[in-house]
């Protein structure tokens, strides 16, 4: 749905600009039609005026014109011919509505393109400051005030300066429960919390061998933040392959721990002082997604996180899906 949002608020962009675009045609026309008006009142002063070519080309056009005003409405008042007065008083008319026009398709074009950099620098920043005063500022452009729409573009270049000097090449895991909630069902409460609790201890121990950066856990899942998806794909094949020793000799309840894990990396806006949870960039929305498409203890990652491995990438094979546009691969432990 967000995707044929994106789609259709592009096609509106693109119409407005070719309408943009046809309306400057127009009035540019107009002008051109001003100065043949100018040029046909001024023939009869002109010595030899049909020799020329281009003023013959001229005389021909503006005796169209006038031949068709007096074929429309009176043009004699007072003994005086008035066809050039409304020739021009037609064409600035004309010129006047036009402009008028194109300035409001180009401001509402305008705003749309605004709307479209706030959201994905909204994106970007996540709950800071900064994004307080962006969404203040957007709320000022409302009103059409040309100072606060100024001031909001300058807005716009300044944070996103300031957002690409904070850009860092980053990875994320996603980790998720599969059938937390069955897994709950006729359990005792204290052994569910002992078990969930050992489960949590032991994940955090691979993602600290492996150089977790941040994480943000909910009850059953956590988000993940890697200097580089090899640490992302060994802290999450090291999790799967330790769940048989952890599920044998750990947990106490009937049902075993299986998880789904979901990597992905690229280029985000990184401040070591803002919580995992509220991190908010493209990047971590496909690890998450990423993690909800895969099977139970198996990692997907997309191809292009997969080229920029630099450890073994043996085990990873194509899933022959697609999450998010990315084409997928995935990697299973070994049969036993």
């Amino acid at each position: 749905m967000k995707g044929g949002g994106n789609e259709m608020q592009h096609g509106l962009r693109w119409l407005l600009g070719s309408l943009v675009l046809l309306l400057r045609i127009i009035e540019s026309a107009l002008l051109v039609s001003i100065l043949v008006v100018a040029v046909g009142v001024a023939l009869p002063f002109i010595p030899d005026a049909s020799s020329y070519e281009a003023l013959a080309v001229v005389a021909r056009i503006y005796a169209g014109a006038v031949w068709r005003v007096k074929s429309v409405i009176p043009t004699v008042f007072g003994g005086f011919e008035t066809v050039p007065a409304f020739l021009l008083v037609g064409i600035v008319f004309a010129l006047r509505v036009a402009h008028t026009i194109e300035g409001a398709l180009r401001e509402y074009r305008d705003k749309l393109s605004v709307q479209r950099n706030f959201a994905e620098l909204r994106g970007r920043m996540g709950f800071t400051r900064e994004a307080v005063a962006l969404e203040s500022k957007m709320r000022a452009l409302q009103s059409g005030d040309a100072k606060s729409r100024a001031e909001l573009l300058k807005l716009f270049a300044e944070t996103k300066k300031k957002l690409d000097a904070m850009g860092r090449d980053l990875a994320f895991l996603s980790i998720d429960v599969i059938g937390s909630t069955d897994m709950k069902v006729g359990e005792d409460k204290a052994l569910v919390e002992h078990d969930f609790m050992a489960y949590k201890e032991f994940v955090v121990a691979r993602l600290t061998q492996h150089r977790q950066i941040k994480a943000a856990w909910t009850p059953d899942g956590v988000m993940i933040c890697f200097a580089s998806a090899d640490d992302a794909v060994g802290a999450a094949r090291d999790i799967i392959a330790g769940l048989d020793v952890f599920n044998k000799t750990q947990k106490t309840i009937a049902k075993d721990f299986r998880v789904r894990c979901g990597v992905n990396a690229g280029l985000v806006s990184f401040d070591p002082a803002t919580p995992m949870e509220e991190m908010s960039d493209r990047v971590i929305d496909v690890a998450g997604h990423m993690q909800k498409y895969a099977a139970a203890n198996t990692i997907f990652l997309s191809k292009q996180c997969l080229n920029s491995l630099q450890a073994d990438k043996d085990g990873f094979l194509p899933a022959d899906t697609k999450v998010d546009g990315f084409e997928v691969y995935k990697w299973q432990p070994p049969a036993k």
